[in-house]
């Protein structure tokens, strides 16, 4: 297969998986949507000056490339997502099957005299689950989806021969779904209300810094802001609200909410000891605790306000990676231990999450000269996670919980396979 049906069979990957969402989330719903080369080294990127895919997470990284380089690629994201409650009920409900591939891409040129620019867009806070109506958390969720799309124009410059400045503008759309029951489980007709709504265009920064001081080390450090997406028109419908006559008496509504993506910092360092063998090393602190709350003000006729997330923490997050070149091959491999963001107290299954280990593994491979095909699998067994105070709310009340609080047991697992392809002219 030649190289232009390669590339050609990857863009037409990447358009029939525009509508894709990843449901695997690296704390919070962070998603897991990078270039199969890291996700093999388990999302190891801030000190990678060889990579132009490094730009997602540190612009400063594109000082140090040479020519022009294009990657392109896909993350399959397959969730295993168990609730067992509520306590003391033993009842288990197993979220409905997920599959999405949200695409990604980079573009990026190397000037001789330091100065490097680059585009790339991502999907890098995402998630979607579907329980279904019937199971017995539906006047919390019934199904969910928060997708975001980042487009990031960026440039660095090298400052002498060691160190790179980089600045990206971050700009960021966002939609948000969420479906849940209406009203008491026990009523013989239970209403749905679906919510949905796109955000205005938002804006934000990322700024890097990158230091290579010989040709074994390279260091990186870089800071991306806060967003905040304002859903100003979102609509609110509903279905099998009956009337008198059996017919829909309910309206349907207008409502607002603001979505916060954190601030994030991320430093790392890699190494080439000897020629072949590359290990890297880095720390990432998401602060979540920027998130404060997802409220939704469901507006004329039926007001109502409802938190649907509060009270999140900042997560810290440590990866390791490795890669060895064999010839026209390499080899890698990864682990990570990622935090939750969010307390017992919070959990809700509109978003299932967990502290988690990521075992990663990949392999590159060089088809001819410039022209490299990656793939990376990451597998994620989350802690088992048991809620016993939680301040989640629900219905029906019943006598074995009459507080009505969503107490239970999350068990939940991920598996995540990325496939790039990238391309560096001479």
């Amino acid at each position: 297969m030649n190289r232009t049906c390669i590339l050609r069979g990857v863009v037409l990957c990447m358009l029939t998986s525009v509508a894709g969402v990843s449901a695997a989330c690296a704390g919070g719903f962070q998603s897991r949507e990078l270039s199969a080369r890291a996700l093999g080294m388990a999302n190891v990127l801030v000190a990678m000056p060889d990579d132009a895919t490094a730009m997602y997470v540190n612009p400063a990284a594109l000082s140090f490339l040479t020519r022009t380089h294009l990657s392109l690629g896909t993350t399959l994201t397959f969730p295993e997502y168990t609730f067992i409650g509520v306590s003391p009920s033993t009842q288990s409900t197993k979220m409905k099957s997920q599959a999405s591939y949200p695409p990604n891409a980079c573009l990026a040129h190397g000037f001789a005299n330091g100065i490097g620019i680059g585009i790339s867009v991502t999907n890098p806070y995402a998630v979607k689950t579907d329980w279904g109506a019937e199971w017995v958390g539906n006047s919390i969720v019934t199904s969910s989806e928060l997708r975001s799309v980042q487009v990031t124009p960026s440039a660095s410059i090298r400052i002498g021969n060691h160190w790179s400045l980089g600045l990206g503008v971050q700009v960021v759309f966002l939609r948000m779904d969420l479906n849940r029951r209406y009203g008491l489980s026990y009523a013989s007709t239970i209403p749905m209300v679906y919510t949905t709504g796109s955000a205005d265009m938002t804006y934000g920064f990322e700024i890097g810094v990158m230091y290579v001081p010989d040709d074994v080390w390279r260091m990186g450090l870089a800071l991306k802001s806060r967003t905040r997406s304002n859903i100003e028109q979102g609509t609110v419908t509903y279905s099998g609200v009956p009337g008198e006559s059996g017919v829909m008496v309910m309206p349907n509504a207008s409502y607002m909410s603001s979505v916060t993506l954190p601030d994030q910092v991320r430093a790392g360092v890699s190494v080439q000891p000897v020629p072949g063998l590359l290990l890297a090393g880095e720390v990432g602190l998401a602060r979540w605790s920027t998130f404060k709350n997802l409220l939704v003000r469901i507006g004329s006729p039926v007001y109502e306000q409802r938190f649907e997330q509060y009270g999140w923490k900042d997560a810290f997050a440590v990866r390791g990676g490795i890669e060895l070149a064999l010839d026209d091959l390499r080899l890698r491999a990864g682990i990570a231990y990622e935090e939750s963001p969010i307390p017992d107290s919070q959990l809700r299954p509109s978003l299932p999450d967990a502290h988690s280990i990521v075992y990663a593994a990949g392999i590159g491979f060089e088809i001819e000269e410039g022209l490299v095909l990656d793939l990376g699998v990451q597998l994620l067994p989350h802690k088992k996670r048991t809620i016993t105070e939680s301040q989640v709310f629900y219905l029906p009340l019943a006598l074995e919980n009459p507080a009505g609080y969503f107490n239970g047991t999350y068990d939940l697992s991920s598996t995540v396979v990325g496939l790039n392809v990238r391309y560096s002219w001479k």
